[in-house]
Order: structure tokens, then C-alpha cells, then sequence
């Protein structure tokens, strides 16, 4: 339960919410008898659960225990552990200076390369916590897959850090109708053998992705 506080794959539809709910939920059912992964199945429960997080500005779960919240928004609670210390749970957030409107960071003329960077403030996570962000592209004609930049730049501490991520000029690719999405990653006890490419978010081997809306002109 969780508690709130570089191939064209076909885009699934955006369904109206009361369904996003069914979708998940039959989603959910079907990856627990042994189906998800980077199948057509296993993209829609990663879909399913990215509508239904930045739908609610919460979480919701999606395969192989990963969960999916959005970026900015009310976070989730992170288990406490009494060993080897004792760690008090905590709410996890992530939040960054992407724009609230939905807009890509920086301006650039139609075609033009477009790089910036990512701020990201992490809260609640313990110590031992590692990062990537991920980012895809989202055109009229299907989703990328997902890319794993990386390691960000720490300009914190471990226990309170400041992550900086050069988001790599993309912009081009994409038409007017095009949109970027971004993902924040949060691998508990630390990140190993990190895949550079993904279809699903789920593949990343990540406990926790919080996902930004999709960003466009």
C-alpha cells in the first residue's frame, strides 16, 4: 500500500481518470501473474501509473515494486528501519525548478538546441540514497525510450542534497506538437549497473521515480 502525503513505441491513449483507475488496477493484476516488463503490456502499466500520479499530484504503484509519483507534488512515505541506527520514516518528496506551466525550461527559436539544467532537491530519503534522472521524448507519432543520464552533480550532502543534471540539448528532434518528460530516480541503497536505456521505468531498477508533466512549447 502506498501512503500519499531510443525505439518509437505507439503512445497509449490518455483515458478519462475513472478508467486510468481500472486500467491500473487490471494492469496491476495482470504483472502480479507474471506479466509486465518492456512488453506492450508492461508500457501501458508504466503509462497507467504516470497518468494516475501526476493525476492526483501523489503516487501510485507500478511493476516490480517500483512507485511512481509525481515530481513537485505531495511525496511518499519512506519506511523507518531500527538497524543498524535507527531511522524514523519520513515522507519522501522530490522537487525541482521546472516550471509549473507546463513549458519546456528554456526558450529557444522553432528547432533551435535547447539545454538547461535540472535542479533537484531531494527531502526525506536516507543517506544512503542514490539518484538519476531519466528523460524521454513524446512526439505525435509514439514515446522514446527512456534515457538514464549520468549521475547528477551533488552540490549538498549526502544527508541533504542539491542535485544539478545537465538536461542534454534535444529540442530539435521535436515539432511543435513535440514534448519532453523528465524522471527522478531514487535508488534506496545506492544505484549499480544503472541501464542507459529503458522502456519502462520499472527496467531502471529504481524504488521510487518521480516523474515531471510532459513539457512543450
Amino acid at each position: 500500500m502506498i501512503r500519499t502525503g531510443t525505439r518509437l513505441i505507439d503512445p497509449p491513449p490518455r483515458l478519462p481518470r475513472a478508467r486510468r483507475w481500472l486500467v491500473l488496477g487490471l494492469a496491476l493484476l495482470a504483472a502480479a501473474c507474471g506479466g509486465s516488463g518492456s512488453s506492450g503490456f508492461g508500457v501501458r502499466l508504466d503509462q497507467a501509473a504516470i497518468d494516475m500520479a501526476l493525476d492526483t499530484r501523489g503516487c501510485s504503484a507500478g511493476a516490480d515494486d517500483l512507485v511512481i509519483c509525481a515530481a513537485d507534488g505531495v511525496g511518499v512515505m519512506i519506511p523507518g528501519s531500527p538497524q543498524p541506527t535507527p531511522v524514523p520514516e519520513a515522507t519522501g518528496t522530490v522537487e525541482t525548478n521546472l516550471p509549473s506551466d507546463g513549458s519546456f525550461p528554456c526558450q529557444s527559436p522553432q528547432g533551435a538546441p535547447c539545454q538547461f539544467t535540472l535542479r533537484v532537491a531531494p527531502n526525506g530519503f536516507p543517506p544512503s540514497a542514490e539518484y538519476r534522472v531519466a528523460l524521454r521524448e513524446v512526439t505525435a507519432t509514439g514515446s522514446l525510450q527512456w534515457r538514464i543520464l549520468p549521475a547528477p552533480r551533488n552540490t549538498g550532502s549526502d544527508a541533504a542534497p542539491s542535485l544539478e543534471q545537465d538536461v542534454p540539448a534535444i529540442v530539435p528532434e521535436l515539432d511543435a506538437a513535440g514534448r519532453i518528460q523528465l524522471a527522478v530516480l531514487v535508488y534506496l541503497t545506492g544505484a549499480a549497473n544503472v541501464p542507459e536505456h529503458v522502456t519502462t521505468l520499472a527496467e531502471s531498477g529504481a524504488d521510487f521515480a518521480f516523474v515531471s508533466a510532459e513539457l512543450g512549447r
